[in-house]
């Protein structure tokens, strides 16, 4: 789990290819606590909500029942194939949808420092009032990780794009992980943005 040297299933820009996601699903992980997190969190929300390199749609699936939500990964794996999915890069600008509230979990510590901007930028664009990330802290174990931020890092980064941090909902949506995604308990963080 170095990440120290190129991995072949992940591409230059950081996404993974579905072969391995379709081959070794064990390499992606879920977290059933993240979801019930999310439905409290957005029980009441009828904004479009877009899940920012959704990898396997795990959440996508889950929230489809109750929200308009639309999963977005450049290289789609089979079990995606029934899913409201968008294939595209997240290191190339996305136009054209409606903005509304995003996600992007264990995303960003795998798009190099050269494309980070532009990963950054789509959040911006399609973000109009809440993001819900986490970031791999920096030592996090995990393949393909060479863009690792501390939170205080992700804060000021979001911070400096005209995003708010909310303390309360982070503190919140960090309780309760354990076992194999137990990082999300460091590494979830929850902005408010104004348009």
């Amino acid at each position: 789990m170095s990440n120290d040297f190129q991995i072949p299933w992940i591409h230059s820009t950081g996404y993974w290819k579905a072969e391995t996601v379709n081959q070794m699903p064990q390499l992606h992980f879920d977290s059933f606590e993240l979801l019930d997190h999310l439905k409290i969190i957005l029980k009441n929300e009828t904004l479009p909500i877009y899940d920012l390199g959704c990898g396997n749609c795990f959440y996508v699936k889950k929230l489809s029942k109750t929200h308009n939500i639309t999963g977005i990964e450049k290289d789609i794996p089979k079990s995606c194939h029934n899913c409201n999915i968008i294939s595209h890069n997240l290191t190339e600008p996305i136009k054209q949808l409606p903005p509304g509230i995003v996600l992007s979990f264990e995303v960003g510590e795998h798009i190099p420092q050269e494309y980070e901007s532009a990963f950054v930028n789509n959040i911006c664009t399609l973000c109009s009032r809440l993001l819900i990330i986490s970031w791999a802290g920096v030592n996090q174990p995990g393949f393909g990780h060479v863009n690792c931020k501390s939170s205080e890092d992700v804060i000021k980064l979001f911070e400096n794009q005209g995003f708010k941090f909310n303390l309360e909902l982070t503190g919140q949506i960090r309780q309760g992980h354990k076992g194999i995604t137990n990082y999300f308990a460091d590494s979830l963080l929850v902005f408010n943005k104004d348009d």
